[in-house]
């Protein structure tokens, strides 16, 4: 009964990102932000957060209605939101090929501040994810090694970085690319 209860809340906050004005928008990021901020000191006691894949049991839906406003074609702020959300959602995204093109085609969006918030969501999905960070690993080389990119956005690239799990296949296409240049 309090899974069922806490999933109803999410579907709530995913319906209120979907329909909501900006500044609704922000204050649910705000929340998953601030429960991503929680899993993440809880990290070292191996516990699960309320947003891991076991608890969420309707997390296709969660990720739709999210999608839904990227889709709608609004505005960069918007789609800036859903990417974090995207992030704060990681554990259970991570396996939706969609939501992963979303975050790596924003890392080339010509708005800046979508650029940030798919950093800030691959980031997310490095950490759980090897060949996400793989993927991650050349584009965030290109960005770093491009004078179109900005100082501010490489510094956030380079963050990225400290993200990544360390496996040996990363580390490995950490080296070969690190080679080429």
């Amino acid at each position: 009964e309090d899974q069922l209860f806490a999933n109803t809340i999410l579907l709530r906050l995913a319906d209120a990102f979907r329909g909501g004005n900006t500044q609704i928008r922000l204050s649910v990021v705000r929340v998953f932000l601030i429960e991503r901020k929680h899993h993440d000191n809880r990290k070292h006691n191996q516990c699960k957060g309320l947003l891991s894949m076991g608890r969420v049991a309707n997390h296709v839906e969660l990720l739709k209605r999210v999608k839904s406003v990227f889709n709608s074609g609004g505005d960069s702020e918007s789609n800036a939101l859903a990417l974090v959300l995207f992030g704060c959602w990681a554990d259970f995204a991570n396996e939706n090929a969609q939501i992963r093109y979303l975050i790596l085609s924003s890392l080339v969006s010509p708005h800046e501040n979508e650029v940030r918030a798919s950093l800030f969501a691959a980031g997310c999905f490095c950490e759980i994810s090897d060949d996400f960070a793989c993927i991650t690993l050349e584009m965030l080389f290109n960005m770093m090694n491009s004078h179109a990119v900005s100082l501010p956005i490489k510094l956030a690239a380079a963050q990225v970085f400290a993200k990544f799990k360390s496996s040996y296949s990363v580390a490995k296409k950490a080296y070969k690319v690190v080679a080429q240049f």
